[in-house]
């Protein structure tokens, strides 16, 4: 078992437009290419769903790790990434940027981040933050379409990592991240949403949706990113999505809304 972030440095930590990391060849080659050819079928991802058009349908952790129908590898794989030694490790390389962005969260948990114990998201109670590995599968593409614009996740999200599975025979265009900084005049958001209009925004970096590829994101009101349009297209966009999230807010948005309705 091989974890996402151990070819990760905290040399690798970029500030701009806010605090990410991207890692190409996130895992040894043989262990990806392994993992690949188990990647689960798109009925088991689905679990009943119906598949709309670049849409976004996910299998969380919880299920993961209780289903048969997933190989013993990816079930391993998801169980380390919901461990307390995964957190360990994201706090070992993110400590200090996350006591930057969020002086005040260490008091609002009520203990030091290093005494921080984790817990799997939707499976038991969160201990100080609540892990999840979730596959995510992008439904094809009936028409040119973006699944979604520039956002910040949740406020209870301290990171996300997207970690990259495209298929070796997926040629079609988009469906790149995007990481955006608010424009000058327009450092806000419109009222009850997360989401903000492409006007406000300046598109700072793309990340190429490519194969064995990881990106991990700390969140602020300041993570902004999207998703570039995806053409018509067969192939499904497939990645892993990591999240930490605590059972109290880390950020607030509620001093950077403007009136109007959400999007």
């Amino acid at each position: 078992m091989q974890s996402i972030l151990s070819h990760a440095r905290t040399t690798d930590i970029v500030s701009e437009p806010f605090t990410h990391v991207v890692i190409r060849d996130a895992l040894d080659q043989d262990y990806y290419r392994r993992l690949a050819a188990e990647f689960p079928a798109a009925e088991i991802i689905l679990n009943g769903r119906t598949p709309v058009s670049n849409s976004n349908f996910r299998y969380p952790a919880n299920s993961i790790l209780d289903d048969a129908r997933i190989s013993p590898l990816w079930r391993e794989f998801t169980r380390y990434h919901v461990s307390q030694e995964f957190f360990n490790e994201v706090r070992a390389i993110f400590e200090s940027r996350i006591r930057e962005l969020h002086s005040r969260l260490e008091s609002s948990v009520a203990k030091p981040l290093s005494e921080w114990q984790s817990s799997v998201r939707f499976r038991e109670p969160i201990r100080d933050i609540a892990l999840e590995c979730q596959f995510t599968y992008g439904a094809p593409v009936d028409v040119r379409s973006r699944c979604i614009g520039p956002h910040v996740d949740r406020e209870v999200a301290l990171y996300a990592g997207l970690f990259y599975m495209r298929d070796d025979h997926d040629d079609s265009e988009g469906g790149d991240l995007e990481l955006y900084r608010f424009n000058a005049d327009a450092p806000a958001f419109d009222a009850g949403s997360r989401c903000v209009p492409d006007e406000r925004v300046t598109r700072c970096r793309t990340i190429r949706y490519a194969s064995n590829t990881l990106v991990f994101i700390l969140h602020s009101p300041h993570a902004l990113h999207g998703v570039t349009p995806r053409s018509p297209t067969t192939f499904p966009r497939r990645h892993v999505n990591l999240v930490g999230e605590l059972a109290v807010p880390v950020f607030d948005l509620s001093g950077m809304t403007l009136p109007g309705a959400s999007c």
